[in-house]
């Protein structure tokens, strides 16, 4: 068995790591998501309690590296009293223990495409796990005819039952609880198989639960909803509609108005010459918007620049010229846009109109200022107020500069405010930030500062001190963000900046630094030398 994790991102039900355990003979894979390394062992013992039963057979020996995890009082004590061999893998020799290292290798790749293919959120990497591991065992690998699960249980598997991961499901809602204006189908994900009962489970996205049901019938051909399509308030999702949607149906539907338009390969006309209506981006792709209006990037900066190109007399929308090409070439026809009578239509405002009320409500612009009277007139002027305090606060705290009067024929320099916003994992607005730079562009060379150079480790170094201290000194590591760094590193120069703009105290005073503020050109080597 072998552990692997942890994590980058922790999993719906806050696990971080994932624990494998493969029966030697059959090569039967059971895998166990856990929080901490410290579940290693109890997750162990509920293993050997379940695999005993159902083989009637005792277990001989366990092979693991020498993590702690692995390499304890607790399982020393257990193995040692059941008689249990246990077997430690040399220091960096994976190859030893090399049936579990390479499982969860391909198990990582496993999950990596079922959630690129699938589109759904990276904390679902749990469940994209287990029903990897599920399929993993119902079907032949190397040098064997029979399955995994074959060869440990002794039955052959059904595999009738099995549907893609991510695909959209219509989970049915019993009859004794439905109402009389509710649905007789909830929307969901086919998430992967019950582990409980007989039938599958499947994330409710207006619930934001994980049921387990066998009522449930799925569209195979379709991803599902597409995660990007919601918000979360605390819910989990994205409010981005996708900018293309690539499933074949959607050229069929034009196939004909295109095909009407289009000439031949195997046609002798020479096409005319004439310019290619102007797109507003090449690498859009062709969308036929009968139905839904694409908005691209909802939920962020809606602008204008959203332009579609329609075809005359036709209800069709599409959008750019390269998709177009590709399916022309896929169709063995000759692209010629002379043929299409595009008229431009702007969709800055339409696109809205198919959306949800509590879509719409949703669905804000926040657009980033450029300066300080653009934050202080925007709606949001209140958020960045409070976040310029707070970068005055920590400023003052620091003690970055002292107030002193204006000296006389001394450059000042000047600066101004940087304006962000932090987003989580799901798109999610954290924080409004503001940031006070220096405009280092100003400064000149051997006036305000002479050397600029600072050493950057490299990351190679930082991968072997790392390993050095976790396999040799079994070390576990904490990860800490220092805020404001450069504002702990002092001048070693004299430099007059102005007051911050909107927090002048004084029209004759100015800000004589103290510290590497942001923004100066020798405030990375300061900090490195401080």
């Amino acid at each position: 068995m072998d552990l692997c994790g942890p994590m980058p991102t922790e999993s719906q039900g806050g696990n971080k790591y994932f624990l494998s355990i493969i029966d030697d003979y059959s090569r039967k894979v059971t895998v166990f998501p856990i929080r901490n390394k410290s579940d290693v062992f109890h997750t162990f013992i509920r293993f050997y309690k379940r695999a005993e039963r159902f083989l009637s057979k005792k277990v001989i020996a366990v092979r693991t590296d020498g993590g702690l995890e692995f390499c304890n009082k607790d399982m020393d004590n257990f193995l040692t009293k059941l008689g249990i061999k246990h077997e430690v893998t040399n220091s960096y020799t994976p190859e030893m223990n090399g049936v579990a290292e390479r499982f969860n290798l391909t198990a990582l790749d496993g999950i990596k495409t079922l959630l690129k293919s699938s589109e759904v959120p990276h904390k679902f990497w749990g469940e994209a796990l287990l029903c990897f591991t599920y399929a993993w065992n119902r079907i032949c690998h190397k040098d064997s005819n029979k399955t995994p699960f074959e060869k440990y249980s002794g039955r052959k598997p059904s595999v009738l039952h099995l549907k893609p991961f991510g695909c959209l499901a219509y989970a049915g809602v019993p009859k004794r609880i439905r109402k009389k204006f509710d649905l007789r189908a909830k929307i969901g994900i086919m998430m992967g198989y019950a582990q409980r009962t007989k039938g599958y489970r499947i994330w409710l996205i207006d619930e934001n639960k994980l049921v387990e049901t066998i009522n449930v019938r799925f569209d195979e051909n379709k991803r599902g909803i597409n995660f990007r399509q919601k918000i979360n308030s605390n819910l989990g999702y994205n409010l981005n509609l996708p900018d293309y949607y690539d499933d074949e149906d959607d050229f069929d539907r034009v196939k004909d108005s295109l095909t009407s338009r289009l000439v031949s390969k195997t046609s002798t006309e020479t096409p005319s010459t004439s310019e290619k209506p102007d797109v507003s981006s090449d690498n859009h792709s062709l969308i036929p918007c009968t139905e839904v209006k694409w908005i691209r990037n909802i939920g962020r900066k809606v602008t204008g620049s959203n332009v579609y190109y329609s075809i005359e007399g036709e209800a069709t929308r599409l959008k750019s010229f390269n998709e177009i090409e590709r399916y022309c070439k896929r169709h063995n026809i000759k692209y010629d846009p002379s043929l299409f009578n595009f008229r431009k239509d702007n969709t800055e405002s339409q696109g809205f109109s198919d959306l949800s009320e509590q879509q719409e409500a949703l669905m804000v612009e926040v657009n980033i200022p450029n300066c300080y009277k653009q934050a202080i007139r925007s709606r949001d002027a209140s958020k960045w107020r409070d976040a310029m305090d707070k970068e005055i606060n920590v400023m003052m705290e620091r003690k970055v500069w002292d107030l002193v009067d204006h000296p006389d024929n001394i450059k000042i320099l000047e600066n101004r405010w940087v304006y962000t916003i932090k987003y989580d994992e799901n798109n999610k607005i954290v924080r409004y930030k503001a940031r006070l730079v220096a405009r280092g562009n100003t400064q000149l060379r051997g006036e305000s500062f002479d050397e600029v150079f600072s050493p950057v480790i490299n990351f190679t170094i930082v991968r072997l001190f790392f390993t050095i201290c976790v396999c040799l000194w079994k070390w576990t590591h904490i990860q800490v963000d220092i805020t404001n760094a450069y504002l702990y590193a002092n001048l070693d120069t004299v430099i007059y900046m102005k007051q911050p703009t909107g927090y002048e105290i004084d029209n004759n005073k100015v800000c004589k630094l103290r510290k590497a503020i942001y923004g100066l050109h020798q405030s990375g080597r300061q900090w490195f030398w401080n």
